[in-house]
């Protein structure tokens, strides 16, 4: 009887185990050379340079297949971010749907600025905790850019996120971190 308990409650463990809610964190690069990567070369933004093509859209679609494939029980954060952080979906995928989730990144990359990846992170650190089974993606086509004159605050910014990251590797036991650099 006793073998059969343990059996029981093991087995038991196991089940929630395999259930438990997972919580997608994902920070979306929204900025001006995610839909005109070729503006670096060209210097052009207008609505006829837009190539969504080359980045935009295969990163939508990295978060459409993360959010085609969680469970109907796991949760969401996106964080949608360019200079700063425009928007944040926060809510359980049962609550969500893709085409919600589309429309606020096409919204968010509508008026695009330089990249503050720092901004990103510091928001998606207040979901990491070893009591949670997080999965966090940054999706990125680049680097911290503050635009002209402020390589000071780029270095300084690309510094405080190189130590973020070496925190998060050493501090949170259940959660998985997954950098994509589009370029």
């Amino acid at each position: 009887m006793k073998k059969a308990l343990i059996l029981f409650v093991a087995l038991c463990f196991l089940c929630l185990n395999s259930y438990a809610q997972k919580h997608y964190v994902i920070a979306l690069d929204c900025t001006k050379s995610m839909d005109h990567p070729n503006a670096f070369y060209d210097n052009d933004y207008s609505a006829d340079a837009r190539d969504v093509s080359k980045i935009w859209e295969p990163a939508k679609n990295t978060v459409k297949d993360i959010f085609n494939t969680a469970s109907s029980n796991d949760r969401f954060t996106i964080i949608l971010f360019q200079d700063r952080v425009l928007d944040c979906v926060d809510a359980d995928k049962s609550q969500l749907t893709w085409s919600s989730i589309n429309a606020r990144m096409e919204a968010a990359i509508k008026n695009p600025h330089n990249t503050c990846v720092l901004s990103a992170w510091e928001r998606a650190e207040k979901y990491f905790s070893n009591s949670s089974n997080a999965v966090f993606y940054l999706i990125t086509d680049g680097v911290e850019d503050h635009g002209q004159g402020n390589n000071e605050t780029a270095r300084i910014h690309t510094e405080q996120l190189c130590e973020k990251i070496k925190t998060f590797c050493a501090n949170y036991a259940n959660t998985e971190g997954f950098y994509t650099n589009l370029v």
